[in-house]
């Protein structure tokens, strides 16, 4: 038999066990082992060395880039060096730089290379920039890439944010067509990009 409970700041760990041991009851609690485990460290552990793409498709590239970035603020979160958070960077920078292959003439993304812009795949891939840069697991690539190492970025964003703008007040474009945004789920990208 086994229990849990989240200890919040604050929180007396004594009284936390004895709340454990009441919950028992097919046994008694003499003699339970107690751990403590953080969260962050639950998370760190559950993280794979690096995120691959299942498939080739923008989507599975930009879960993986997104994934792969998000492994690297979480372990530099420990203040680990460089050598240990290379692979996490080197990965998502991969992923980065293939999306841009990716990216039309127009500035929107297609599902596969080669294939027509989608609104939806290109929202989606502008979600994810978006969060990368609000998390700020952008701020210091230059560090390690150096000063121009985000220009895909940043040209990929604007082309994508134009694109995305154009297509959606196109007058001649059937907004019921299915693979279209709503006005909702427009507006809800395009205010992570107000710069632009």
């Amino acid at each position: 038999e086994s229990h849990s409970m989240v200890v919040k700041p604050g929180d007396s760990i004594q009284e936390i066990r004895s709340m454990l041991g009441e919950r028992f009851v097919n046994v008694s609690s003499a003699g339970a082992e107690y751990a403590e485990v953080s969260l962050m460290d639950m998370l760190r552990e559950s993280i794979p060395s690096v995120v691959e793409p299942e498939y080739m498709d923008l989507i599975s590239l930009s879960e993986a880039m997104y994934a792969d970035f998000m492994a690297y603020g979480l372990h530099k979160m420990d203040d680990k060096g460089h050598e240990e958070l290379k692979p996490y960077l080197e990965a998502a920078m991969t992923y980065l730089n293939k999306m841009s292959s990716y990216r039309n003439a127009d500035g929107g993304f297609g599902w596969l290379r080669g294939m027509p812009s989608s609104e939806t795949v290109t929202a989606v891939v502008l979600e994810h920039l978006a969060a990368l840069r609000d998390k700020r697991l952008l701020d210091d690539i230059h560090l390690f890439y150096g000063e121009d190492a985000l220009d895909v970025y940043d040209d990929m964003a604007t082309d994508a944010v134009k694109y995305l703008d154009r297509s959606f007040f196109n007058k001649d474009h059937d907004r019921k067509h299915i693979g279209c945004l709503s006005l909702l789920q427009y507006m809800y990208v395009r205010t992570k990009f107000v710069a632009q």
